[in-house]
């Protein structure tokens, strides 16, 4: 269900080869219908707006994942370097 999504929006965002990609992942058994439709309006035309789901929709629907604004401790203990 969410091959698409990694294979053409999160493999793109990481710039990773297409030959070096393999995507393995499993179906939910029965009617999937609305599980695709429901894919592809909130998972593939989001991340297609916003590749790298910092913005708006994504961002929003990070934030309620973590009510209690928890992060890693990387965050705030080694030094920020830039790969730019």
């Amino acid at each position: 269900m969410k091959s698409r999504r990694f294979i053409d929006l999160h493999r793109k965002a990481l710039r990773w080869p297409v030959q070096a990609f393999e995507y393995i992942g499993i179906d939910n058994d029965g009617e999937t219908s609305m599980d695709y439709e429901g894919e592809k309006e909130n998972g593939y035309k989001p991340f297609e707006r916003d590749l790298y789901g910092c913005h708006d929709f994504l961002g929003r629907k990070r934030r309620t994942r973590n009510p209690y604004r928890r992060f890693h401790g990387y965050h705030s203990s080694g030094k920020v370097t830039s790969l730019v």
